[in-house]
C-alpha cells in the first residue's frame, strides 16, 4: 500500500529513518517531502547533492541551510539564481571559508550581511566586509564581538548611524572608542554607549557631562542619562548628584525608579513637582518606610495608588489609606495581589459595590471571605465577582451554582474548577444562558 503524504513527510524529517528510504523520498513528487528530506541531518550526502538541483526553490533553502550539506552542493548553492538561497548558504556554519570568500563579493547585500553574521567567518572576511558598500553589512561587522579594535576604530567614523551604534554596543569596544562615541551628535549612538553597560563606561559617560549639570535639560545626552542612571551598575554618587530640581524630568524618573539611589536622594524627589517622579519612588523597592508613610498622604491619587503596589509597603500605610484614601486607591488596594487578609477583609464589606467587587475577584483572596461573601444575598454582582475568581474552591462553587441569580449561575459554569456533575445540573437550569454555557462547557448541543 502507497504510503500518505503525511506519513512520507514525517519519515523523510526523522533523522532515524533509514539511509536507503530518504534516497527514495529524495525523489518524491511531492516536494513538501522532498523539502523534509533536505533539511534532514541524517540525510546522505548523495540526497542532498541531487536536491541541491532541485527545481523548486525551498528544497534548496534547506539543503543551503543544512549543516551536512556536502561541499561541492554548497559550492553549486552559492551560485544559484536565488539570493534567498546564497543567503542560506553564506548563514551555514559548516560553509566552508573559501565559499564565504566568494559570497563577499555578491551582488546582493543580504547574502554579504549573511557572510558577516556567519559565526565561522573569518576574521579576513570580516576585516574585507568593515569596507563594504553597504550599512547593513558594515554594521553587522561593527557588532561582532571577535572584530579587531583597530577596525572598530574605523568603523566609529562610519557615515552610518546604523553602523556608528552597532561598534557603541559591542563589548568589545575600547575606552578611547566608547568615550569619543559618547559625544556623537545622534542620540541613539550616545544611547548605545550607555546601554553598554559597565561601571567604567557609565563614569565615563556621566562625568563627561557633569560640567553642564545645570544645563542637563538642553544637554544633548538627556537620553544616555536615562539609559545611564536608570542602569543597575550607575554609581550611587551621580545618582545622589542628579536628584535634583534642576535636572531633566526625565532623567529625575529614572533616578527615583532605581533601586540602587540612595535614601537622601529618595527624601529630595520624594517632594518632586512632578507626579510622575513621586509616583517612581513611590514604587521604588528600596524606598524607606517613612517615604511611604509621606507618599501614601500625597495629593495625587495615582502616587498613593503606587504606594500600595509597593511589595514593602507597611501595614499601618494601608489601614491609613483604607480610612482616609480614596474611593479609587480603596480599589487599587482591593485588587491588589499583595493586600494583606486584614485589609482585604475590611474592604470586602465597603459600601461601595465596586470594590466588594475587586476584592471577591482578587486571587489572593482567603477562602473564609469568598465563601462569607458567596452568602451574601445582598449584591449579585459581588456574588459573581467571586464566581469568576479563577481560585474560587469547589465548595464555593457549589453554593454559588445554587444562586438565586442566573447571572451568578452562568458564570458558575464559565468557571473552569466547576465539577462535571455541577455542570451537568446546570445544563439543565431554567435560564436559557445558564443551560447554554453549561452544555457548551459538557460538549453538548441544546436540543430543541
Amino acid at each position: 500500500m502507497e504510503m500518505k503524504r503525511e506519513h512520507r513527510a514525517e519519515a523523510a524529517k526523522n533523522p532515524g529513518t533509514p539511509a536507503a528510504v530518504l534516497l527514495l523520498l529524495a525523489r518524491d513528487e511531492d516536494r513538501y517531502v522532498r523539502g523534509h528530506v533536505a533539511e534532514n541531518p541524517a540525510a546522505p550526502a548523495e540526497a542532498l547533492r541531487a536536491l541541491a538541483r532541485d527545481a523548486d526553490t525551498t528544497v534548496r533553502r534547506n539543503v543551503a541551510a543544512n549543516p551536512a550539506a556536502p561541499v561541492e552542493a554548497l559550492r553549486a548553492l552559492a551560485r544559484d539564481t536565488d539570493e534567498i538561497v546564497r543567503g542560506d548558504v553564506a548563514a551555514n556554519p559548516a560553509t566552508p571559508v573559501e565559499i564565504l570568500q566568494i559570497l563577499t563579493q555578491d551582488a546582493d547585500a543580504d547574502v554579504r550581511w549573511d557572510v558577516a553574521e556567519n559565526p565561522a567567518v573569518s576574521m579576513e572576511i570580516l576585516c574585507a566586509l568593515a569596507q563594504d558598500a553597504s550599512a547593513q553589512v558594515r554594521s553587522s561587522v561593527a557588532a561582532n564581538p571577535s572584530v579587531p579594535v583597530e577596525i572598530l576604530h574605523v568603523l566609529a567614523q562610519d557615515e552610518s548611524v546604523e553602523v556608528r551604534s552597532s561598534v557603541a554596543a559591542n563589548p568589545a569596544a575600547s575606552m578611547e572608542i566608547l568615550y569619543a562615541l559618547a559625544q556623537d551628535a545622534s542620540a541613539e549612538v550616545r544611547s548605545s554607549v550607555a546601554a553598554n553597560q559597565t561601571e567604567e563606561t557609565l563614569l565615563a559617560l556621566i562625568q563627561h557631562g557633569s560640567t553642564k549639570v545645570y544645563a542637563l535639560g538642553q544637554n544633548r545626552n538627556t537620553a544616555v542619562y536615562c539609559t545611564a542612571l536608570g542602569s543597575p551598575a550607575a554609581p550611587v554618587k551621580f545618582l545622589r548628584m542628579w536628584a535634583e530640581p534642576y535636572t531633566e524630568v526625565a532623567v529625575r524618573r529614572v533616578i527615583a525608579a532605581n533601586p540602587l539611589t540612595p535614601a537622601d536622594a529618595l527624601h529630595v524627589l520624594a517632594w518632586d513637582g512632578d507626579s510622575a517622579v513621586r509616583c517612581a519612588v513611590a514604587a521604588n523597592p528600596s524606598v524607606p518606610v517613612e517615604i511611604l508613610h509621606a507618599l501614601a498622604r500625597d495629593r495625587e491619587v495615582t502616587v498613593c495608588c503606587a504606594v500600595v503596589r509597593n511589595p514593602a509597603v507597611p501595614m499601618e500605610v494601608l489601614r491609613g489609606l483604607v480610612r482616609w484614601g480614596s474611593e479609587e486607591v480603596c480599589c487599587e488596594i482591593a485588587k491588589t495581589p499583595t493586600s494583606p487578609e486584614e485589609i482585604l477583609n475590611f474592604l470586602a464589606w465597603s459600601s461601595e459595590v465596586k470594590i466588594g467587587c475587586l476584592v471577591a475577584e482578587n486571587p489572593v483572596t482567603p477562602l473564609k471571605i469568598l465563601r462569607e461573601l458567596a452568602l451574601d444575598d445582598t449584591e449579585v454582582s459581588v456574588r459573581r465577582s467571586v464566581a469568576t475568581n479563577p481560585n474560587t474552591p469547589v465548595e464555593v462553587l457549589l453554593l454559588l451554582a445554587k444562586d438565586k441569580s442566573a447571572e451568578v449561575r452562568s458564570q458558575v459554569a464559565k468557571h473552569l474548577a466547576t465539577p462535571h456533575d455541577v455542570l451537568a445540573v446546570l445544563a439543565e437550569d431554567l435560564d436559557p444562558n445558564v443551560r447554554k454555557t453549561a452544555l457548551r462547557r459538557l460538549g453538548k448541543k441544546e436540543t430543541p
